[in-house]
């Protein structure tokens, strides 16, 4: 076994791997490092694609929407608090918020400014490059490698969109030490990170988890209660809004954890087209834990057809292929908010939990001493961009 002399040097070694970042001379590995002439085209948002994708431009009549939805939500942004309960303001939720103000929406959704403290962000990082546990760290390192590969901002190994998700991560595991690090945490900082900057994914993500709206803590923490709970719950609400398919289902022992448990932890990344994410995500961060139940159980409706035709096999692969599918986002908003308010009626949004006191973190987050100025985010924002430039 590793003494912590051992433990603490190797920790050393990989932080500073991510410090350096690949302009600095890290080696990368031959896996680490896809060839990028692989990839036929870009998407609008960062995903890489084999083969080309069809054309999508826009009409001059669909630019105009856009334009004059991205104008009414800038004036719902000068006028926030006015206009946040309102039956309008949860009709533009569903209809999507626009990209232009997507970082400044989903900020007030999750109240950063509360939240926020000068310069813990950065001692968070320090600590963890000093003191973090190495389990975790390199857990993170490993899971960085995986994530993303295919999307511009972290395919590079070891390259800006890495070493930042590496930082965020590194320092939340100070931030929340009762959790540290847990695989799925990565995919739902790299999604913030595609909106926000580090600083502001950091406090997102310390929101998410301790907020009770949220509570993703519980998805991560040892034994994943509130995954159980969720799948246990799924159960429920499969027995009573898709009875069929529940007996179809409950006769082949394909229980709710076999797909629930990819869903639930990841926020639904990698099980549906990332514009449909996006969609759902304004509206989870707007309403809450409820729109996750809700979405789990409309996928089911939505393919009941086919699921009833499959075996066991066929239904675990096609769950895992659901991005292939060509939904109408529209379509499925107006079906999530429908959904919504059915199991609101039959009281059915919420876990009816004896365990949610091991949802959010019962330990108060530490209060760390400022790092030396060159581990603060903004000076490792500099060495990146002049070594890059060298």
């Amino acid at each position: 076994m590793p003494s912590d002399e051992e433990l603490a040097a190797a920790r050393l070694e990989i932080f500073e791997k991510y410090e350096k970042g690949r302009e600095g001379g890290v080696t990368v590995e031959d896996w680490e490092d896809p060839n990028l002439e692989l990839y036929a085209v870009t998407d609008r948002y960062g995903f890489m694609h084999k083969e080309r994708l069809p054309a999508s431009n826009p009409s001059e009549k669909d630019l105009e929407v856009m334009r004059g939805r991205a104008q009414k939500w800038t004036r719902m942004l000068s006028k926030w608090d006015g206009v946040m309960k309102s039956p309008v303001f949860r009709r533009r939720v569903f209809k999507g918020v626009p990209d232009g103000v997507r970082l400044e929406v989903w900020s007030r959704f999750l109240n950063l400014s509360e939240i926020r403290k000068e310069g813990q962000y950065d001692a968070a990082y320090y600590a963890a490059r000093e003191s973090g546990n190495f389990r975790d760290i390199e857990q993170i390192d490993k899971d960085i490698a995986r994530r993303f590969r295919e999307h511009v901002m972290f395919r590079e190994r070891y390259g800006p969109g890495q070493q930042t998700l590496f930082r965020i991560l590194a320092a939340y595991s100070m931030y929340n030490t009762e959790l540290g690090y847990c695989q799925g945490m990565d995919s739902i900082a790299g999604l913030l990170m595609m909106y926000m900057s580090d600083e502001d994914a950091y406090w997102a993500m310390c929101r998410l988890m301790s907020s009770e709206r949220y509570a993703m803590h519980g998805l991560y923490i040892n034994e994943l209660p509130k995954v159980r709970e969720m799948c246990a719950h799924h159960g429920t609400i499969r027995r009573k809004v898709t009875p069929k398919l529940n007996r179809h289902m409950e006769s082949m022992g394909f229980d709710p954890m076999l797909y629930g448990t990819k869903w639930f932890m990841e926020g639904f990344q990698e099980r549906l087209p990332f514009s449909l994410v996006l969609r759902l995500w304004d509206v989870y961060l707007y309403l809450g834990e409820s729109v996750m139940h809700s979405m789990a159980v409309l996928l089911l409706k939505i393919f009941k057809k086919t699921l009833l035709k499959q075996s066991f096999e066929d239904m675990h692969e096609f769950m895992k292929d659901l991005p292939a599918y060509k939904f109408d986002n529209d379509e499925v908003l107006d079906q999530l908010d429908t959904m919504l308010q059915d199991l609101g009626k039959q009281k059915l949004t919420i876990i009816p939990s004896t365990h949610s006191d091991s949802f959010t973190p019962k330990v108060a987050p530490p209060e760390y001493p400022e790092p030396p100025e060159e581990f603060k985010s903004g000076s490792i924002r500099r060495k990146t961009r002049s070594s890059s430039t060298l």
